[in-house]
C-alpha cells in the first residue's frame, strides 16, 4: 500500500452527523416535504443525480450566499471532525471534499474546516444571489474525473488516494483509489471498500492513515 497524500472524503452523513446538508436545508427553508419525497425517490433508485437537482434547484431562489450560510450554521457534523481533519493536514496530508450535493451547501461547511476544494452541482447566481437555475450538474462519476484532476495537479497518484464515504455514489470512486474506507456506510458502500467502520467520531478513521 503506498503512502496516503491525499483523502477525499464525502459531506452527506459522513462529515455531517444525522442529517444531509439538504435535508437541514429543507427544516430550515421550510422544503422539508418536497427534498423528504425526493430524497426518497432517489435512494429507491427512482430518479438520478441529475433528476434530483433538476427538482430542487427552485428552492434556492433568490437566495444570497449569507442566507445559505444563515441556514447551515448549526448544521451538526460527526464529532471531532474539525479536530481531525487539521490533523491530517498536519501530517501532509491534503483533505478535499468529493460530494454529488449542492456546492451552495457545502461552501459555508467547509471554509469552516479549512478545506479549499469541494466538489458538488453548482447553481446559477448573480451577484451572490442565486436564480435558481443549474451551471452544472455533478454524478457519482464526476467524483473520479475530479478526484483524478486534483491528484494530477497535485503530482498524486490514485493508489496514494483514501476515499471516505457511506452510500453509493462513493462506489465508482471506492474501486478507483488505493484506499477506501466506508464509513457509517450502507451495505452497498461497504461491499466496495477495503475498510468498514462505524462510529460518532472522525478519530475512527485515523487508525486507517498511514501515521
Amino acid at each position: 500500500m503506498s503512502e496516503i497524500k491525499l483523502i477525499s472524503f464525502d459531506f452527506d452523513l459522513t462529515l455531517t452527523k444525522h442529517k444531509s446538508a439538504m435535508v437541514h436545508f429543507s427544516h430550515a427553508h421550510g422544503v422539508v416535504d418536497q427534498v423528504k419525497q425526493l430524497e426518497h425517490e432517489f435512494i429507491a433508485g427512482r430518479i438520478t443525480t441529475h433528476q434530483f437537482a433538476d427538482a430542487s434547484a427552485a428552492f434556492f431562489k433568490n437566495l444570497s450566499h449569507d442566507d445559505i450560510a444563515t441556514k447551515m450554521a448549526d448544521l451538526v457534523l460527526i464529532d471531532d471532525c474539525l479536530e481531525v481533519i487539521e490533523q491530517i493536514k498536519s501530517l501532509g496530508i491534503q483533505v478535499i471534499i468529493c460530494s454529488v450535493g449542492y456546492r451552495a451547501l457545502i461552501k459555508p461547511i467547509a471554509q469552516k474546516l479549512n478545506i479549499e476544494v469541494f466538489s458538488g452541482v453548482d447553481l446559477a447566481e448573480q451577484n451572490q444571489i442565486y436564480n435558481g437555475d443549474l451551471t452544472g450538474y455533478f454524478s457519482e462519476y464526476n467524483k473520479i474525473t475530479f478526484v483524478q484532476r486534483y491528484a494530477l495537479e497535485n503530482n498524486i497518484e490514485l493508489e496514494q488516494v483514501m476515499a471516505v464515504g457511506d452510500s453509493a455514489t462513493d462506489v465508482p470512486l471506492f474501486n478507483v483509489v488505493g484506499k477506501a474506507v466506508a464509513f457509517n456506510a450502507n451495505e452497498l458502500a461497504q461491499k466496495h471498500a477495503h475498510h468498514i467502520v462505524d462510529g460518532q467520531s472522525l478519530k475512527c478513521l485515523l487508525p486507517f492513515i498511514d501515521l
